[in-house]
């Protein structure tokens, strides 16, 4: 789809699970909306980073990180059913905290 849609010149938002609440998801300008909620594998944790794919749940993260004496200080009402980089954070939810 990505590549199709580059190809015709139409504009792509991408989404994760879609708990939140703000609209990130909605393509205003019109397109495409890329679902990446299926691409939630956990690659690698190392000291104070993990690489992950956008549609990992905070949960999950967060439960990988505590395997390694580490934690993710992202608690939000929506925890357990998130994406972390695929939404929370790219919608901008994760704040300074």
């Amino acid at each position: 789809m990505l590549k199709a849609c580059y190809e015709h010149d139409v504009p792509v938002t991408v989404r994760g699970a879609g708990t939140g609440n703000y609209g990130q998801a909605m393509p205003l300008a019109g397109g495409g909306v890329l679902n990446l909620a299926e691409m939630n594998r956990i690659k690698d944790i190392g000291p104070g980073r993990i690489v992950c794919e956008s549609g990992a749940l905070l949960s999950a993260i967060h439960d990988a990180a505590s395997e390694t004496g580490q934690e993710l200080r992202l608690h939000p009402s929506t925890y357990s059913t998130a994406t972390a980089v695929g939404g929370f954070v790219t919608g901008g939810s994760g704040g300074i905290g």
